[in-house]
């Protein structure tokens, strides 16, 4: 997540699309609700070219967080909010 001023984080999605495709909004809030709850859905989400992984192969996430912390303003969300498609 990321720093939220009313709840303190604010869930976010850090999405590595297949080479051969470009989801759109719709298509990964579909997903998304299939498998969660409406309270847990990322209010952001991102594409991304890769994730970082840590020399054991797991996801890095310390290094995850600080590329949003510090290229937030360069990321560009796929969408803003994710009730903009209800």
């Amino acid at each position: 997540g990321v720093p939220h001023d009313e709840m303190g984080e604010q869930l976010v999605a850090l999405v590595v699309p297949a080479a051969d495709r470009q989801p759109s909004y719709a298509d990964l809030v579909d997903f998304a609700r299939t498998l969660l709850a409406g309270y847990k859905l990322p209010r952001l989400i991102y594409l991304i070219q890769s994730l970082p992984h840590t020399a054991v192969g797991k996801v890095d996430k310390r290094e995850l967080r600080r590329l949003l912390a510090i290229s937030a303003a360069e990321l560009s969300p796929l969408t803003k909010k994710v009730g903009a498609t209800r």
